[in-house]
């Protein structure tokens, strides 16, 4: 699995999950055979919010404490700061509403 970590001088973009547990998320997905994990990230991002992106680096990784596998965190930037405005998400974690919150 890939998550993507946003950063604008909005904030960071994270997405009402549709479960609600654990209320917010970063976009991500599953990693796709042969796809790089920083592509994954990219991907998942475009497909979640409609915001076209472009990842910097690898931040982390982790093996997730219930399903098992491995997911990277991956830092990533809008590739316009003059537009960092997400859409409406369509996925299946996040319920639609992408939205910038403050660093704090």
């Amino acid at each position: 699995m890939a998550v993507a970590v946003v950063t604008s001088r909005l904030g960071v973009l994270v997405g009402r999950r549709r479960d609600g547990v654990p209320p917010w998320t970063f976009p991500g997905g599953k990693i796709e055979p042969d796809e790089l994990p920083e592509d994954a990230a990219v991907r998942e991002v475009l497909e979640e919010t409609g915001l076209r992106t472009r990842a910097t680096r690898v931040i982390g990784e982790r093996v997730h404490p219930w399903a098992g596998g491995q997911i990277f965190y991956v830092a990533a930037v809008p590739l316009s700061e003059l537009d960092p405005v997400a859409a409406a998400g369509n996925s299946a974690r996040c319920a639609g509403s992408a939205r910038w919150r403050p660093r704090s």
